[in-house]
């Protein structure tokens, strides 16, 4: 792929970045691993704070529920950009774990059937005609899913997705 974007985009780095962990691994205290690392620290945290009790299991922690940053996170920009302080973390940024964070199996239910709507919105293009404005509101939906995977905010923050969403479903 790197064969076709330039390298030096934000795209071309994050899959080079992707390239090396498949071949090497994670090295937590490399700073080209940062980002990356974070999210992998916070997916970990997710899952205990999932599977510590059937209740969060079942229904997660719910809209308000924060991680203890402490010393979890090693980029101190994580922290420090937080709304609830310095020490607490309320965004998830990968989406199937902010999902399950907040709303727990639920939420992977939920991240699920969004999921299924997406791929069914999907090959609704490819193998039926559709009219211009269906056409429209269905790619927003796909490319706006997608853009929010590795920042989940984006994705309940966009009251356009919503609006594709509902035209999606009404077709």
């Amino acid at each position: 792929m790197l064969n076709f974007i330039n390298p030096k985009s934000n795209i071309g780095y994050r899959i080079n970045q992707i390239a090396i962990i498949l071949e090497e691994g994670i090295d937590y205290s490399d700073p080209f691993f940062t980002s990356i690392s974070q999210r992998m620290i916070e997916a970990q945290v997710v899952f205990e704070m999932w599977t510590s009790s059937i209740t969060s299991f079942i229904f997660g922690t719910g809209s308000g529920g924060v991680i203890d940053g402490g010393k979890l996170f090693l980029d101190n920009s994580v922290l420090g950009s937080s709304l609830l302080g310095k020490s607490k973390v309320h965004n998830i940024h990968i989406l199937p774990f902010s999902m399950i964070f907040r709303y727990g199996l639920v939420g992977l239910i939920l991240f699920l059937v969004l999921l299924k709507i997406v791929y069914k919105t999907l090959l609704g293009i490819l193998n039926e005609s559709k009219s211009e404005q269906e056409i429209f509101w269905s790619l927003l939906l796909i490319f706006w899913f997608f853009f929010s995977i590795p920042a989940a905010s984006f994705l309940w923050s966009m009251p356009v997705f919503w609006i594709s969403l509902t035209f999606i479903n009404k077709t």
